[in-house]
């Protein structure tokens, strides 16, 4: 499960290039948009087809999409249709990632990290204060989610000080020589 403590911090992008990474490994991966408030898988992936199911074929490489439906046209997952549905999937699937709305506007993200082997956090860069990551991680906690940590995003590794560059050297280093 990707989520983060609040809007605009990277975790559908994150999700979508998780997915990315695990398809173009050869698994076979299915990415869920569980934010029924801001869907935004699909459009990203510039792809707003479906075939009536919510559900998107090789949207990526090895890359399947679900969008489960909103219960009665109300921004509301039916948790127990996604819990089947994804207990279900798990023998098809070599990897499941589902994206959330923030942990700290809805409660989404909350509800499903029981049901979920674990929760990756997007923090962004020089954006999130870490007053805002220790609270959504203590709702994590108090729901028992298995936190596997936390991916900084949109860091700008041209912009870097000093201090931070000597951490990041490598991958400064490897993205100058890529381009």
């Amino acid at each position: 499960l990707i989520t983060s403590a609040e809007k605009g911090e990277g975790k559908t992008t994150l999700a979508i290039s998780l997915a990315c990474s695990f398809g173009a490994r050869g698994k076979r991966t299915l990415l869920i948009d569980c934010d029924p408030h801001n869907p935004s898988v699909l459009s990203n992936l510039d792809n707003n087809q479906d075939d009536g199911k919510n559900f998107v074929r090789n949207a990526l490489p090895n890359v399947d999409v679900y969008v489960p439906s909103q219960v009665n046209g109300h921004s509301a997952l039916n948790f127990q249709l996604l819990y089947e549905f994804i207990s279900a999937e798990t023998s098809i699937y070599d990897k499941i990632i589902i994206d959330t709305p923030p942990l700290l506007g809805f409660p989404e993200a909350s509800i499903l990290a029981n049901m979920v082997e674990g929760v990756i956090m997007a923090v962004k860069w020089h954006c999130t204060s870490a007053n805002i990551v220790i609270e959504a991680h203590h709702i994590l906690q108090s729901h028992n989610a298995h936190c596997l940590g936390a991916v900084l995003t949109g860091v700008n590794i041209e912009s870097l000080r000093a201090e931070e560059g000597s951490r990041m050297g490598f991958y400064k280093h490897s993205r100058l020589s890529s381009s």
